[in-house]
Parts: C-alpha cells; structure tokens; sequence
C-alpha cells in the first residue's frame, strides 16, 4: 500500500496510528501504579554493583498512543548482565517532579535488553514527559502524547509511520 494510500483509508476509517521508532523486544506491562498529583517521585534506583558505564546508550521512544496508554521503550547496553529491573517514572512536566506514574518492569539478555512498558496514564490528549531508571543511571527525558478520547472532536490530526527490518534496527523507513 502506498503512504497516500494509506493516509486516506486511515482518516476515513478513524484509524488512530502512533509513532512507535524502535523495533523487537518484548512488550510488558507493569505492577505500576498511577500517582496522586502530592505524592512525591522516588525517581532514584541504585545497584551498589554495578561500575559500568551509563547503559542508556539507545535513547528513548514512544509510540502506539491511545486515551490513556502509550509504549515507552529503550534498549539498555548491559553486558554481562542476564535480568535488569528498570524503572519509569512519567510525569506532565520535563523536571518529572510530580509524577503521575511510576512502574518497574524487567530487560532481559533474551530479549536483547530491549524494553517495552505500556502504563496507564490519567489524562487524554496530554502530553507526558518519562525517563527510565537502572543500575544507578536514567536515560534522556522522552516527551509523548495520548491520543484524545474516541468520543472527542478533533480538528485535525498528525500521523508518523515508522516500520523496520526485524533483523537490523538500523535499517527503519519513516514516512
């Protein structure tokens, strides 16, 4: 199918698409929980043995927006290592003071260290900031969106498609 294509059927048919840049990995929810505007970020999470560099070497990206979900994902660089707890911390500011979610789930040496966490948030149509958190390190503060309620009157709509070759993460088209 071509882009045009493929822009006209999804306004036609109110297909929502997201812009999810990073390919492979497992998807995993959480045991997050979604905060209270007053409680306050334990946005630090430290491994006393761990002395390696800084495994956030991948960047951050989201995608796959709905009303009140969104995938977050990064790739940690951690040899040596089999299973690392990785932490999000989401929040509507980029100082990530005030969070509204915060959730833990795990990369692992099967799935290239590779994570996928898709949290619950409060607010549609928002724009959330999020930054993971392992082995006494974060990653760079990444910036996404929900998508409006399906109920809600949009004027308009922006739509990014990304798609990549499962065997090389280096080979990714965007239209």
């Amino acid at each position: 199918m071509k882009r045009r294509e493929f822009i006209s059927k999804s306004a036609v048919t109110g297909l929502s698409v997201g812009l999810l840049t990073a390919c492979g990995g497992s998807s995993e929810s959480t045991g997050g929980q979604v905060l209270g505007r007053s409680e306050q970020s334990t946005n630090t999470q430290t491994d006393p043995g761990y002395d390696g560099p800084n495994p956030f070497q991948h960047g951050v990206a989201s995608g796959d927006p709905t009303a009140h979900q969104v995938i977050l994902w990064t790739r940690l660089t951690a040899e040596g290592l089999d299973e690392v707890p990785v932490q999000v911390t989401v929040a509507t500011n980029p100082d990530l003071r005030d969070p509204v979610y915060q959730g833990v789930g795990y990369a692992r040496s099967a799935s290239d260290f590779t994570i996928k966490l898709d949290p619950l948030l409060p607010e549609a149509n928002q724009t959330y900031y999020y930054q993971f958190s392992a082995l006494g390190h974060r990653s760079a503060v990444g910036r996404t969106r929900t998508t409006p309620e399906a109920s809600a009157e949009v004027d308009h709509l922006r739509l990014a498609v990304t798609s990549c070759s499962a065997a090389s993460i280096t080979k990714c088209n965007t239209l």
